[in-house]
């Protein structure tokens, strides 16, 4: 049985054509000096709520105040399968766009429709200097904007405000998601990305929040003239993220993961040793008191990320 849907892809055909030589991307240049910064949408397919923020900046024709803005409608062709009776196989098309940003794989020979594509887009996205990306989750939990391990995306974050959690964390073993590319993640460069889980999928409330979050990227870049925030009636959000510090990433080791209790997203387990789940050959307890549980996937595939277990952090 097919989830509740409560909202629908947008028809994106309109952009396929673009204005950087990539199609379904498009930029923006103010003629002000001011940072790169570029906005992308369904890395995976079937997470629709960064096309309805894409749509709604494209639609209200949204220019920057100052710097190049450009926005991104990454897997189009995972997004062109989507079928509300089975929404979750549009994630990809061959593979996991959101796992091939690594300079080892982006520089090989192995070829798929995802690689492919991340390969495209790969000009536009060293040229960037602050990156959002958008994604939604399959639980119904508050948003997450996950950071990496930088400092300097950690008070990006922070600035954004959106999420009332930021999420320091390592990524997957399975391999680098669009955040971690190489320059974002360096300590040495100025250069930053976020990643942020706007909500469940397929919610409206979801999608709201999407829209939201682009609009406050821009704003908070310099870029969102007072008109259009007038205009759209952009508020700002109040209030300080609470820092969860991601400790232990499990990874599925056996055939599979499964949780041996009822376990949701952000749920704190109050006690050490508490058993949550069955990894291969051995439990999986909580490793420390207050404990929290970040986007559990019941049945990981093997090699894929089943939960992160993470600390409040005091600020």
């Amino acid at each position: 049985m097919a989830p509740a849907q409560e909202i629908s892809p947008p028809d994106i055909s309109p952009y396929a054509k673009g204005n950087t030589g990539c199609d379904y991307t498009h930029r923006f240049e103010s003629g002000v000096p001011g940072p790169r910064v570029f906005i992308s949408a369904i890395i995976h397919g079937n997470e629709i709520c960064g096309a309805i923020a894409l749509d709604y900046l494209l639609r209200h024709d949204i220019r920057p105040a100052k710097g190049c803005l450009t926005l991104c409608f990454a897997n189009v062709a995972a997004y062109d399968t989507y079928d509300p009776a089975h929404p979750h196989t549009a994630r990809f098309v061959d593979e996991d766009m959101n796992r091939l940003w690594s300079p080892h794989m982006l520089s090989g020979s192995r070829k798929s429709s995802e690689m492919n594509r991340a390969r495209a887009l790969l000009p536009l996205i060293r040229e960037t200097d602050s990156l959002l990306d958008l994604h939604s989750m399959s639980e119904d939990c508050p948003a997450l904007t996950l950071a990496g391990r930088r400092s300097k995306n950690l008070e990006l974050a922070l600035s954004l405000g959106q999420s009332p959690f930021v999420v320091r964390d390592d990524g997957h073993v399975a391999g680098k998601r669009l955040r971690d590319y190489e320059p974002f993640d360096h300590p040495e460069s100025e250069k930053t990305a976020l990643l942020v889980e706007c909500g469940a999928h397929w919610k409206s409330k979801t999608a709201d929040f999407a829209i939201q979050t682009a609009l406050a990227f821009l704003d908070m870049h310099g870029m969102l003239s007072e008109e259009d925030a007038a205009r759209l009636n952009f508020q700002p959000a109040t209030g300080t993220p609470k820092v969860l510090d991601v400790t232990h990433t499990i990874t599925t080791e056996g055939e599979n993961f499964f949780f041996t209790r009822p376990v949701h997203s952000l749920e704190c387990v109050p006690k050490s040793g508490t058993e949550i789940g069955v990894n291969g050959d051995h439990t999986v307890t909580t490793p420390y008191d207050n404990c929290y549980v970040i986007m559990p996937q019941p049945g990981a595939l093997k090699g894929r990320t089943a939960a992160r277990l993470a600390r409040l952090v005091d600020q």
